[in-house]
């Protein structure tokens, strides 16, 4: 497995960390069930985003030993159900799950409504909207939150990446890995596990947290899965090669 030490007790993989002090994987946006959502918009596609994450996340445990899993929200896709596919995929990852670690834990996600009757069937705590372990947090990332004595923050839901262009003008898009502070908190913005959720440029695109808009000092890890793990720098320089910032990452 790909692996990268970004800090002191922080390891970065495609696509999560593990937080060696509080001994967890860390990871976010799973979207199960996008297949199923697609269908029934009358887009076929094959049925294999489960099979992948599935398969990373137990690459990834099988790698670092962790005592705990937390999912940073956004597990399943639909909002206004739970979709059979749903249902089947979340039981069965749980299920599958629970032998490989000591701990499940699931901060509710904005696409998470109706997780609440799967988890609790399967007695998986469901954090809203955040889980706190000693200095650590873990929110989704699309409510404001406290941060009294927090030290280190992780959230989801923005699905950061960036884009690249070639010197023949082609385009490649990379996941990232975020990080930056508000106030004495190190924040970070965890690239989305799903393989459907490639992301939103964090150049381009709008703000969809009200947590990052408050990020300052913010530093960007491009994490892929063949090109490797890079830090890219400041997000302060890589504006000034590239182009312009939105998503509320102001310098």
């Amino acid at each position: 497995m790909i692996e990268e030490r970004v800090d002191e007790n922080l390891y970065a993989f495609p696509y999560g960390v593990y937080a060696k002090d509080i001994e967890a994987i860390v990871i976010a946006d799973l979207h199960l069930g996008f297949e199923e959502a697609l269908e029934s918009s009358g887009i076929h596609v094959p049925i294999s985003q489960y099979r992948k994450v599935k398969e990373m996340i137990f690459e990834a445990i099988g790698r670092y030993n962790p005592k705990r899993l937390i999912i940073a929200g956004d597990v399943k896709h639909e909002f206004a159900k739970a979709s059979y596919e749903e249902w089947e995929e979340v039981t069965d990852l749980i299920k599958s799950l629970k032998g490989s670690v000591e701990e499940i834990r699931v901060v509710r996600g904005n696409h998470d409504n109706f997780l609440i009757p799967i988890l609790k069937r399967l007695k998986v705590p469901l954090d809203d909207p955040l889980l706190k372990i000693g200095k650590c947090a873990i929110a989704h990332g699309h409510k404001e939150i406290r941060l009294e004595n927090v030290k280190t923050l992780f959230i989801g839901h923005v699905h950061p990446a960036i884009t690249i262009r070639g010197e023949f003008g082609e385009k490649t898009k990379f996941r990232c890995l975020v990080k930056g502070f508000i106030g004495s908190t190190k924040v970070y913005v965890l690239p989305a596990f799903s393989p459907y959720a490639l992301g939103y440029d964090v150049l381009m695109e709008d703000n969809l947290s009200p947590i990052t808009k408050e990020m300052r000092n913010i530093e960007v890890i491009a994490v892929d899965e063949e090109a490797g793990i890079l830090s890219l720098g400041p997000l302060e320089r890589i504006a000034k090669l590239i182009g312009r910032v939105q998503l509320g990452f102001e310098m």
